[in-house]
């Protein structure tokens, strides 16, 4: 017998906007994807606090930290910093504006999972966590 219940999801902060884009990156097993998150502050007073952006990769899939070093590295300093827990990538970023600020990096299939789990990209005020914003991550999920 297979055991099913819904949750329900909390409603959704107004305070970001969250649009996410994969794509497959050429390889010879297509064991690559490519994840760019963009994200930007909705409320009236103009910027947000120190914010967060947490990727839970789809189980199985690492990301490629040369990418990720690299978005910390990059000249617009927006990034501060980044960490890999397993399947959990967190950046932090200073603050958001009514401009985007994306993350993007790929994910390497490392191991093949049986009825994966999908990930979930969670944009979240540092500060006041009841400001958050998330998307489950089905699509990039291809086998």
């Amino acid at each position: 017998a297979v055991l099913r219940y819904n949750v329900p999801e909390p409603d959704p902060s107004e305070a970001f906007n969250l649009t996410i884009s994969t794509k497959t990156e050429p390889d010879r097993n297509c064991n690559t994807k490519r994840i760019k998150t963009c994200a930007s502050y909705l409320l009236t007073d103009g910027k947000s606090n120190m914010a967060v952006i947490e990727a839970k990769l789809i189980s199985g899939y690492i990301p490629e930290k040369s990418d990720l070093k690299e978005l910390v590295g990059n000249d617009f300093g927006l990034i501060k910093r980044y960490e890999v827990d397993g399947n959990l990538v967190t950046f932090y970023i200073d603050e958001f504006s009514s401009e985007d600020i994306c993350v993007d990096f790929r994910v390497i299939r490392e191991i093949d999972v049986e009825d994966a789990k999908p990930g979930t990209i969670i944009v979240y005020d540092y500060y006041q966590t009841e400001f958050s914003v998330s998307q489950v991550a089905w699509w990039y999920a291809v086998v």
